[in-house]
């Protein structure tokens, strides 16, 4: 379930950047991923989604989020990694943000 905890964190940082669209993308895959393998989510990981949840249902409406999620639970792993490299990743890279910023937002 590594991958899908690697997810989260990815589709969160991508909400706090305001890539609300693609954040709702990847938690389709990882809700799902979860889901598939009946795992409960642990303390910190379900701290991350609720956060993730919180952003997202600020910025989309609901029907909006759940197209999104839609889609991306119709991916496969392959497809959700390249996703995060072409969509994520470059944010991450041009962002002006840094990792002490990003360890200040609050759950």
């Amino acid at each position: 379930m590594m991958i899908a905890f690697c997810l989260l964190r990815w589709a969160l940082l991508g909400a706090l950047e305001g890539r609300y669209s693609d954040a709702a993308r990847l938690t389709g895959f990882v809700d799902l991923a979860f889901a598939s393998r009946g795992e409960a989510r642990q303390k910190l990981e379900q701290q991350l989604n609720d956060r993730l949840t919180t952003l997202l249902s600020a910025a989309l409406s609901p029907e909006s989020i759940q197209n999104r999620a839609a889609e991306g639970a119709s991916w496969d792993e392959a497809q959700a990694l390249r996703f995060t490299t072409d969509r994520l990743l470059p944010l991450a890279r041009s962002s002006e943000r840094t990792a002490a910023g990003y360890a200040k937002v609050s759950l």
